[in-house]
Formats: structure tokens, C-alpha cells, sequence
């Protein structure tokens, strides 16, 4: 008798479960270990880059824990259980005539299954074949003694070869393991993880690359800027306690409402808007009061096309599309919590010497 399911079968199973567990779970464990060193490394200069990094490789390495628990190790599970429940029950005999067809079929939360005819003088059973291992059938025709369990076919004796070839159904002996059927399976949850990837990764990142109000100084600047997290970083060199963190952003930033506005630390606009502004602004602190402008007493200039001040030039582009050059104000926000610990004065100290 050329039994399918033994002791040995059994622990090769358990073997092969267990490789594909390591090798799932290492796969989880790296993805985990290198979004969390992504997450250790991101500063305000790199954020957009490390994001990037974090976002694809996630996705990749999701799709793989994906594909191997899909295609390689749930079906080793289900097989393991199958097996398992298979070696638990005492297997009947039967002898007839062995027809393997070419019917398949998917036992829910089983394995694939090929349906087998076992044609005796009485009648016909209809029993099941596991799909791997169909290369251990015997030829159709072949007057055969079987050993079933639950109508599953778990060793076959070969009685009596067919005395002639009988021809066998289209595709009988081939197990289905169309590409098409796995990708069908797979893409669903690559869309899935796909989408959840930018958005997890997303808030993760906006977590750890921004704090409270309290914990930072925020710059609001009404000019086109270059690399603003690089002009952030270079500003962030110098702070202090409670500060943590610098965020410069344009005006636009705040496009779909102002109360973010409302609350800058600082402000840099064009003299044309600074009337518009104008109920946003504090007056200077003391220590600064010797930096206003004459023609405009709450704000500091930064740049002026006429006598060529140009601060921190390099990351804020004074000069807009239309061409039209104007001079540009520094001012301090009326509703800032650092005026008081002088955080935001350091700031614009800073902001007022850089010329690279």
C-alpha cells in the first residue's frame, strides 16, 4: 500500500510550516526594524526623504509578507491541519476501478481537492484526491485498493494494472496553479496595503516631525521658499529649551484656513500686505526695538531690493513671478506663545543673520 498520509509526510509538513514561518515573520520583523530606524534618523532636513524611503520600502516589503503568507505559508497551514486531522481517524478500504478526473475543486479552509471515481461491481464512490499527489496516482483503469479517510484517498495499492491504456480526461494530471488564479488573489491586498501604507506612514511621520505650539516656533512666510526644511533645520541649530523644533512654511500652507496663520511665532510678508496683516502682528520686543523699520515701526526688514538686504536669500524668494520687487518685513505673531521666554526672538535673530 503506497500510503500519502504517514508519520513521515507529517513531519515533513511540520518542517516546511516552520521554514515559512521564519521566513514570514523575518520579513515583518525587517520591515519593522527599518521603519523604526527610519522613524530613529528623521530629522526636519531629511523628513521628506526618509518618508519617501518609508512609504516604498514598506509597501515592498508588505506585498512580500503578502505573497509569502498567501501563496506559501497559509496553504502549508491548512495542509499541516488537513494532514493532521486525516492521521487522526481510522482510514476504511475499498477495491475498484480508479478514474482520477479532471474536476478540481478548493475545500474552504482545506486544500484543493481532484475528484477520483472508484468504480466497483456494486457502484461508484466519489472520492477526493489530495492535488499534491496526483503524481502518486495510479494509471485510470488500474483495479486498485484504496485507503480513505472522510472520502479522501490517503494510500493506494495497485491490484491489477489496465489491461489497456485508458485514455485519461483533458488536464486530469495537472494541479491548477494558474498565475492568473494567484494574482487574482494577491492584488486585492497589495490595493489594500497599498492604501493603508501612505497613510499610516503619514501620520507616523507627522508625529514624530512636529510637537505642540509650545514645543516649537512656527515661521510663516509670504514669498515662494526654496527647500524650507533646510532653512528650518539651519534655524533649529539654535534653540533651546522648551523649543524643540522649527516649521517654515508658506502662506499658502495654510490655504484652507487661517487659524493656523493666526498663530505663527513669526512673519515675513511684503510691504504691500502688511496692512492686510496688520491685527496678526505684536508689537517688537524691547530687544529688537532698535531693527524697526522707520517706515514701518512693528516690522523688521529682511529684504530691500534698493540697498541689497537680502536675509536668509538662499531659501526664501523675495522676488515673485510678476517681477515686481518690493521690500519684506519680519514681524512677531500677536497670538505667539514665545514672546515671553524670548524663544522667538532668538529665532529671528538667527533668521536675520543668515546670508547662505
Amino acid at each position: 500500500m503506497n500510503t500519502f498520509c504517514t508519520g513521515k509526510d507529517l513531519a515533513a509538513q511540520r518542517t516546511r510550516v516552520r521554514r515559512r514561518t521564519v521566513l514570514f515573520l523575518g520579513l515583518c520583523l525587517l520591515a519593522l526594524l527599518l521603519f523604526v530606524t527610519l522613524c530613529l534618523i528623521t530629522r526636519t532636513d531629511n523628513a521628506a526623504g526618509t518618508l519617501r524611503i518609508a512609504m516604498i520600502s514598506m509597501i515592498l516589503l508588505g506585498c512580500a509578507c503578502i505573497t509569502v503568507w498567501v501563496c506559501l505559508l497559509s496553504p502549508a497551514r491548512l495542509k499541516l491541519t488537513h494532514l493532521e486531522g486525516l492521521a487522526s481517524q481510522a482510514p476504511e478500504t475499498r477495491e475498484g476501478r480508479f478514474f482520477l478526473t479532471a474536476e478540481s475543486f478548493q475545500i474552504p479552509k482545506s486544500v484543493r481537492a481532484r475528484r477520483v471515481r472508484l468504480e466497483t461491481e456494486e457502484e461508484t464512490y466519489a472520492l477526493n484526491l489530495d492535488e499534491d499527489w496526483i503524481p502518486r496516482a495510479p494509471e485510470n483503469g488500474s483495479l486498485v485498493r484504496v485507503q480513505t479517510v472522510r472520502k479522501f484517498i490517503t494510500g493506494v495499492e495497485v491490484l491489477v494494472p489496465p489491461p489497456a491504456p485508458v485514455p485519461a480526461e483533458e488536464n486530469a494530471r495537472r494541479p491548477v496553479r494558474s498565475p492568473a488564479r494567484i494574482l487574482f488573489r494577491l492584488l486585492p491586498l497589495f490595493l489594500l496595503w497599498g492604501m493603508m501604507v501612505p497613510i499610516f506612514t503619514g501620520f507616523v511621520f507627522t508625529r514624530i516631525t512636529d510637537t505642540d505650539a509650545t514645543h516649537k516656533i512656527t515661521v510663516y512666510v509670504d514669498a515662494e521658499l526654496r527647500d524650507a526644511a533646510r532653512l528650518a533645520a539651519r534655524l533649529e541649530e539654535s534653540v533651546s529649551e522648551p523649543v524643540r523644533m522649527v516649521k517654515v512654511h508658506p502662506f499658502t500652507y495654510a490655504l484652507f484656513g487661517s487659524d493656523a496663520l493666526k498663530q505663527a511665532d513669526l512673519y515675513i510678508v511684503p510691504a504691500s500686505h502688511t496692512e492686510e496683516y496688520r491685527d496678526w502682528f505684536a508689537p517688537l520686543p524691547e530687544e529688537m526695538a532698535s531693527l524697526a523699520s522707520d517706515r514701518i515701526p512693528d516690522g523688521i526688514p529682511v529684504f530691500d531690493p534698493a540697498t541689497g538686504l537680502h536675509a536668509a536669500g538662499s531659501w526664501i524668494l523675495y522676488n515673485p513671478l510678476s517681477g515686481k520687487s518690493e521690500p519684506y518685513f519680519l514681524f512677531f505673531g500677536r497670538n505667539s506663545l514665545h514672546l515671553a521666554d524670548h524663544a522667538a526672538t532668538g529665532i529671528a535673530r538667527v533668521l536675520l543673520t543668515l546670508t547662505d
